[in-house]
C-alpha cells in the first residue's frame, strides 16, 4: 500500500486528507535520506498539527462548554490518529536527536541515557534523554519540535476531553511552605483553570492572587494579562505542577524573580523533581540531581532548600543574596 493511501485511510474517519506529494515521494526514496527529508518531515508534522487544529475547531472560548461522551471519544481518537501517524513517519526516517541540553546548553552525546514510555493521553511513544552534565531528563523530543502554536494547541485539545485533578490541598501546601506574613502579597503562578485554593486562602485572610493566562474569565484576584502582572510585586510566589510543563523553565523563573519584592521567595512544587509521572507527553522536564541548582543558576536565583515528603517535592528559591540552607 502506498504511504499516501495508508495515511489518508488512517485519517479518513475525520474527513482529513494530507496531500504533500513531494514529501511522500521523498519518503519512498530511502537511499537519498538527508537533511532535506528531515526538513520535509518536520514540515509535514507541522501541517498535520495545523490541519487537526482547523478541523477540530476547538478554541479557548469553547472549553467551558460541556463536552459529550461521544465528542470526548472522537477527540481522543483524533488525538491518537495524529500522534500515531507522526510516530510511524519517524519510524520510517528518524529525525535527528536533540544535540544540546535545553536546560544547561551542554552537548548531549549519542550515548546519553534514553527513557522510553507510552503516553496515557493518546500521545504515542515518548522518548526522552538525560543530560550527563546537569542530570535533567528532557523530552519527549517530538513535543520539543512543535512550534509554540502547536504546543499550545496540545493543551487546548487535551482539556477539551480531559479534566484536571483537584490539587487544592497541594497548592495550599505549596503556599504554606513559603515564609509568610499576614500583610504580604502572594501569587499562585500558573494556577490552572479550576483552582479552588485562591478562594480558600483568601478566606483565611491571605492576600493571594492567581496568574493564569488561560483562565475562562478574569476577576478581581485572577490575573490573565502578562502586562498587568508585570506591574505588580509580591512577597512570595508559589506553583504546583508547573515547571515541568514550561518549554523554557529558566526563562520563566527569571521572569518570576523580577516580580519579587526584596527578600521575596518562591516555592515550586512538582513530583517531577524526580523521574515520576513520566507517562504524559506534557511533562517536558524532570529536574533530577544537579538540575535543580542549574535551573536556579540559569534563572539568576539560588536554591535555598529542597525537600521531599513522598510525592510532595519542593524547591524554595530566593534572590542571590539569600543564605543557602540544605534541607533534604
Amino acid at each position: 500500500m502506498k504511504i499516501t493511501t495508508w495515511i489518508n485511510r488512517l485519517l479518513g474517519p475525520f474527513d482529513i486528507k494530507i496531500s504533500r506529494r513531494s514529501t511522500f515521494e521523498l519518503l519512498r526514496r530511502h537511499e537519498q535520506i538527508g537533511e532535506q527529508i528531515h526538513h520535509e518531515i518536520a514540515l509535514l508534522q507541522e501541517s498535520i498539527c495545523k490541519e487537526f487544529s482547523r478541523r477540530l475547531d476547538i478554541v479557548e472560548s469553547e472549553l467551558s462548554k460541556k463536552v459529550s461522551d461521544a465528542e470526548r471519544k472522537e477527540l481522543a481518537a483524533a488525538m491518537y490518529a495524529r500522534w500515531d501517524l507522526m510516530d510511524r513517519l519517524e519510524e520510517l526516517h528518524p529525525l535527528p536527536r536533540i544535540a544540546e541540553c535545553p536546560l544547561c546548553g551542554a552537548p548531549v552525546p549519542d550515548t546519553a541515557k534514553e527513557y522510553r514510555t507510552e503516553c496515557i493521553f493518546k500521545g504515542g511513544l515518548l522518548i526522552r534523554q538525560q543530560c550527563p552534565s546537569c542530570d535533567v531528563i528532557f523530552g519527549p523530543e517530538k513535543m520539543f519540535r512543535l512550534s509554540p502554536m502547536a504546543l499550545g494547541s496540545e493543551y487546548v485539545w487535551h482539556y477539551a476531553f480531559s479534566d484536571e485533578n483537584d490539587c487544592t490541598h497541594l497548592e495550599k501546601r505549596a503556599f504554606y511552605d513559603l515564609p509568610r506574613k499576614k500583610e504580604g502579597t502572594y501569587l499562585n503562578y500558573g494556577a490552572g483553570r479550576w483552582a479552588r485554593s485562591l478562594a480558600e486562602l483568601r478566606d483565611e485572610g491571605w492576600n493571594v492572587y492567581n496568574y493564569e493566562p488561560y483562565a475562562a474569565t478574569p476577576s478581581e484576584h485572577v490575573i490573565t494579562s502578562p502586562q498587568e502582572l508585570a506591574g505588580m510585586r509580591f512577597d512570595g510566589i508559589f506553583s504546583h505542577d508547573l515547571l515541568e510543563h514550561l518549554r523554557n523553565p529558566a526563562e520563566e523563573l527569571r521572569l518570576m524573580a523580577g516580580l519579587l519584592k526584596p527578600g521575596g521567595k518562591m516555592n515550586h512544587v512538582t513530583s517531577c523533581f524526580e523521574y515520576s509521572h513520566e507517562y504524559t507527553r506534557f511533562h517536558l522536564y524532570f529536574f533530577l540531581g544537579r538540575a535543580r541548582e542549574v535551573l536556579a543558576e540559569k534563572a539568576g536565583l539560588v536554591l535555598l532548600r529542597y525537600s521531599e515528603d513522598g510525592e510532595y517535592r519542593s524547591c524554595l528559591y530566593g534572590l542571590p543574596e539569600e543564605e543557602v540552607v540544605n534541607e533534604i
